[in-house]
């Protein structure tokens, strides 16, 4: 909505044509907009489709949020480690919120 009326449905279509040639901003956006329901119908399994294609190309917060979808089990089969591979794909890159998250996992494996 910066400079024009915000329409999520025409950011999908805009997000959805650089998706298809390989942008991986555009498709974690895209993921996004699956995930949240916006522009779209909620849809986790289109988000991870998305999701996977940008993180695969190294886009962080894409490799966050597929890690987030393996943990809770949204759009994949739950799967522990497909989420922490995913999310110390992201921490490697400096993304904070999977850094904190490994962290506080280290710690309360070590409490155990």
């Amino acid at each position: 909505g910066e400079g024009v009326a915000q329409d999520y449905k025409q950011a999908v279509y805009w997000y959805k044509k650089a998706a298809e040639q390989g942008d991986a901003p555009a498709q974690y956006n895209l993921g996004l907009c699956y995930y949240k329901g916006e522009g779209v119908a909620q849809d986790y399994k289109q988000a991870v489709y998305w999701y996977k294609k940008a993180a695969e190309q190294g886009d962080a917060p894409a490799q966050y949020n597929l890690g987030l979808c393996y943990y809770k089990g949204e759009g994949v089969a739950q799967d522990y480690k497909q989420a922490v591979y995913w999310y110390k794909k992201a921490a490697e890159q400096g993304h904070e919120k999977a850094r904190a998250l490994l962290t506080l996992w280290k710690g309360l494996l070590r409490s155990e």
